[in-house]
Order: structure tokens, then sequence, then C-alpha cells
């Protein structure tokens, strides 16, 4: 099973970020493994935790808290579909049956950023 993060871009297209380590955190800070250098983002804004096929989500203190499906959690499971918004950027949850690391299917946009900051 792969899981990763898609985050709909501002030309209607789709950017993947892969959650393959069994611990990834987001946040505004430079050690953070997936970056978004926004004020409302904390340093270390939650941590995603993958083990055997599931996906767990903790806020990690922030001020304006880690949102699954539009409702405010401190702790939650993950899966297909859920919606994961961390300060301004909303991503959606895709979980893909094919062996880790391959892509979900995407839509695709006019063009591709290289910065892999959202």
């Amino acid at each position: 099973m792969s899981y990763w993060l898609v985050m709909k871009t501002a030309d209607a297209g789709e950017r993947p970020f892969p959650i393959s380590k069994e611990r990834t955190v987001i946040g505004r800070g430079p050690r953070s493994d997936l970056r978004i250098a926004m004020p409302t983002v904390a340093q270390r804004h939650c941590e995603l935790i993958l083990r055997k096929d599931e996906l767990q989500l903790t806020d990690l203190g922030s001020d304006e808290g880690t949102l699954r499906n539009g409702h405010r959690v401190e702790h939650a499971k993950l899966g297909h579909s859920d919606q994961l918004t961390v300060g301004p950027i909303t991503f959606e949850v895709r979980v893909t049956r094919e062996s880790p690391g391959a892509l979900p299917e995407l839509k695709t946009g006019r063009k591709a950023s290289p910065d892999p900051t959202p």
C-alpha cells in the first residue's frame, strides 16, 4: 500500500507528496519533512505515523489546530479521501493498493512547480 497527501494547485492540478517514512512531521520549520512556509503553520504543526497499513495523525500543539474533514482534531486515523488541513493548505489523503511509491491517479494542471513547498 502507498499513502499520499495530494494538494490542489492554483491551476486546478494536483501535487502529490508521498508518506513513506514511519514518522512524517508537517510544519513551517526547516527540519519538517513536509514544509509549509506560511505564518499560520507552526514550526512542528502535526505528525503522521505510518504503521501496518494505517495512517495516524497527531496535532503537535499547534495554535491554529489541525483539521480532518473540516473538524479540529488532536488525534485521528486518516483514510482514503479524508481531507487534512494544515494552516491554509488542504490535502486529500490517497491510498493506493499498488506497491509503495506508486503514484496515485492525479489531475494535471497547466504547469508544475519545481519547489516542494506548497
